[in-house]
């Protein structure tokens, strides 16, 4: 058996730096390999000929990047980050180039799928989605459900649009459980009714 150990006596310098300097430009790696043997192997470094960071699932670095940190701080798991989120203030890219998730401000959350913005949560706004919204289960709203210019509201159905000329117009629906009956009503901000 055998052990090493660095000592830096309370100093603040590197215990250990990994070097490939020539006195030039280099463009090869500089990893760490580790070799669990007859079990598997890892390598963590520098990828040759960048400036960034990388843990293999192979001794020397040569296949299965499986996670990535560039020199701006983008994070990728299984992929290199690229595309319109790498230009984003904090990107994760899980599984491909420019799919993941974007911090792009203070209080803002996005999820981008193929470089197009999908979700967007943020502290002022809560939730934004660019795409349809498909749901196999029940939808529960709390309060009033905005929809374009009409409002759905809590207080029994009630449907409100509003006109260009100003008018408004309201569909009302309740049902009486007591008796069993329900009714539809319609009217106008003009004085018309259904």
């Amino acid at each position: 058996a055998a052990t090493a150990l660095i000592n830096t006596q309370d100093t603040d310098i590197n215990a250990l730096t990994l070097s490939n300097w020539d006195g030039a430009t280099t463009s090869n790696k500089v990893l760490i390999g580790f070799d669990n043997s007859g079990r598997g192997s890892f390598s963590l470094g520098m990828p040759a000929s960048e400036n960034a960071f990388a843990i293999y699932g192979s001794i020397d670095g040569s296949s299965n990047e499986f996670l990535r940190i560039t020199s701006t701080g983008k994070i990728g798991i299984g992929t290199t980050p690229g595309g319109t989120p790498a230009n984003k203030n904090v990107f994760l890219a899980i599984g491909d180039s420019d799919t993941g998730i974007v911090q792009d401000g203070d209080g803002q959350l996005e999820i981008f799928g193929n470089a197009v913005e999908i979700v967007n949560f943020n502290a002022i706004d809560g939730y934004t989605s660019t795409k349809p919204i498909t749901t196999t289960s029940n939808v529960t709203v709390g309060g009033n459900l905005t929809i374009s210019d009409k409002i759905i509201h809590e207080s029994g159905a009630q449907v409100f649009a509003g006109a260009s000329d100003g008018n408004s117009s309201c569909l009302t629906m309740d049902y009486n459980t007591a008796t069993g009956s329900g009714r539809i009503m319609g009217h106008a901000s003009s004085g018309g009714s259904l």
